[in-house]
């Protein structure tokens, strides 16, 4: 018998710009009835930005959520209609005024046991610093940092979400081992 539950129904409890939670009632492979609840946010995009000196590009700005200030690699949401190419270009340059020649797909994956978020995670080479935009709900500083520091942050934990360490480190280990750029 397939271990597989059969959601029943579900009921939007909280719909808000960054996340939506719903309760899902289902059922077990046993035949009993649970819930379950679901936080399910809309697609997303970071990109790793790495200039010809093997420098990384981060954000760093206050988050509300850990109540200090942080770096953070440069994405935002998949608009509709979107690409989440297209989203990680257009972010990279809305972010950081980066233009981008060469985009490439670290990893994406698709949320974990009780979310769901597909997360599209991209390594920008051959890359171009451009007049920078930055929207006035958005502040932040652009800091350019050696990716070998970058990955250090990652590891020491000085970069505060897997989001962003993760990618950092992929890339790291792409460029450093593979001998790219």
């Amino acid at each position: 018998m397939p271990n597989i539950e059969q959601e029943l129904s579900s009921k939007v409890v909280f719909r808000g710009s960054l996340f939506t939670l719903r309760t899902a009632f289902v059922t077990l492979p046993d035949g009993r009835r649970v819930t379950r609840e679901v936080m399910e946010r809309p697609s997303s995009v970071n990109v790793v930005a790495v200039d010809k000196k093997k420098n990384v590009y981060l954000i760093e700005e206050y988050r509300i959520g850990i109540q200090k200030t942080a770096l953070r690699l440069p994405g935002g949401k998949v608009e509709q209609g979107e690409t989440p190419r297209h989203a990680a270009l257009r972010e990279l340059y809305e972010e950081t005024g980066i233009k981008a020649k060469k985009l490439s797909l670290l990893y994406d994956y698709h949320g974990g046991g009780s979310w769901k978020w597909d997360r599209f995670l991209y390594l920008a080479r051959d890359i171009t610093l451009k007049q920078r935009e930055n929207p006035d709900d958005e502040p932040n500083v652009l800091r350019c940092i050696p990716l070998r520091k970058a990955a250090r942050l990652a590891l020491d934990g000085e970069i505060p979400s897997a989001d962003w360490a993760l990618p950092i480190l992929r890339a790291y280990e792409i460029i450093m081992r593979r001998k790219l750029i």
